[in-house]
């Protein structure tokens, strides 16, 4: 018997959507270090700080392609850090929410955002 486990489709779709995002942060990155955005020339100010980040966007897709690689690859590892970076997005989005909420009511009750 094989010790092998069959992959959950879930699992499949989310490890080519880490890789896919894995590619498209490689070719951002590429833009930004040849300082350009799609295929147009810009400002120098501006382009010599998409220079200075490339890297840090590069890192950012080596991230995504391990994490792929891992879902892929069934890893406890992968499943924990999607598992916690799924709670920082749902505190995220409930943050956001509340602040919707407070701002919506404070421009309800005063007619501006100024407190």
């Amino acid at each position: 018997m094989s010790s092998r486990r069959n992959r959950p489709l879930g699992v499949s779709v989310l490890a080519v959507l880490w890789l896919l995002s894995a590619v498209l942060l490689v070719i951002l990155a590429s833009e930004m270090w040849h300082g350009r955005l799609g295929g147009g020339s810009l400002p120098e100010w501006f382009s010599v700080g998409l220079i200075q980040r490339a890297p840090y966007v590069a890192l950012l897709a080596l991230g995504c392609g391990i994490i792929a690689f891992g879902l892929w690859e069934m890893q406890n590892w992968a499943r924990l850090i999607i598992i916690g970076l799924s709670l920082l997005d749902f505190l995220r989005v409930g943050f956001a929410l509340f602040m919707y909420v407070v701002f919506t009511d404070s421009i309800a009750k005063r007619g501006s955002i100024v407190f």
